[in-house]
């Protein structure tokens, strides 16, 4: 606890994302933080409390950050580089190392050296930071993005659905709880996937489906809607036409 896990967090982002105090405990479940991590791409932080909190529902919140550490395609091992090296950091650092993946270790209030016992961490992959001033912040984003290559990408929304050249038509039904001059985030991600994989996209609104569909002179590989509107969808186009919904996706 209070090792500026929080606060790395925040540097990392650029801005108050987590909570950040004096006292100890601070953070008590995991919390997760998605933001873009340069050429990696949208990445998911997760803020755990710490190895050492106490009592009985601090060993519930340790079990919590172990549960997402075994989901981690990479560690990132917060401790203070002035403090001794405790026997829970050594056990949770062998736990890591066993599962085969990739762990960064991040010295804060670091100012050049670190405790005695923690010297041999400094033979693996490690990065020194001083969270107050930033300094070291962006030696962690470039050892992490270093690793992109160990990382494992989530599925893609449309694995298996569409291949390059293929055309999809989304229907974006425009109504009260649609957010004025956008589209809502399922919406965009799905137009940036087909775009990504070279496919050609149609959007139209519910009302007007029925209109450019029979005018197409292609048939969509596709249809994908919101799924307020799904049996109207279903009803303007043939039978056989593949359909889903971006809740679904």
């Amino acid at each position: 606890r209070n090792a500026g896990k929080s606060s790395l967090i925040n540097r990392l982002a650029n801005k108050p994302l987590a909570i950040v105090s004096d006292y100890p405990g601070t953070t008590t479940d995991p919390v997760s933080f998605p933001m873009e991590l340069a050429e990696m791409g949208p990445v998911v932080f997760v803020d755990t409390a710490g190895l050492d909190d106490e009592g009985e529902l601090g060993r519930l919140r340790v079990q919590k950050t172990l549960e997402k550490l075994r989901l981690a395609d990479v560690g990132l091992f917060v401790t203070p580089a002035h403090e001794p090296l405790t026997e829970k950091e050594k056990t949770m650092i062998a736990e890591f190392m066993r599962m085969g993946r990739p762990l960064l270790v991040v010295f804060t209030f670091f100012d050049g050296s670190v405790h005695t016992t923690k010297e041999d961490l400094q033979n693996g992959n490690w990065v020194g930071v001083d969270n107050l001033s930033g300094k070291g912040i962006e030696d962690v984003r470039k050892k992490l993005l270093s690793l992109k290559d160990m990382i494992q990408p989530e599925p893609g929304i449309l694995d298996g659905l569409v291949r390059e050249g293929d055309f999809v038509v989304l229907v974006t039904p425009i109504d009260l709880a649609a957010p004025k001059g956008r589209l809502i985030l399922p919406q965009v991600e799905t137009i940036r996937e087909l775009l990504d994989r070279d496919c050609g996209v149609m959007v139209v609104k519910e009302r007007e489906l029925g209109l450019f569909y029979h005018q197409l002179g292609i048939r969509p590989r596709l249809v994908i809607t919101d799924s307020q509107v799904f049996h109207k969808v279903a009803a303007d186009i043939p039978p056989d036409q593949p359909l889903t919904s971006f809740s679904l996706l």
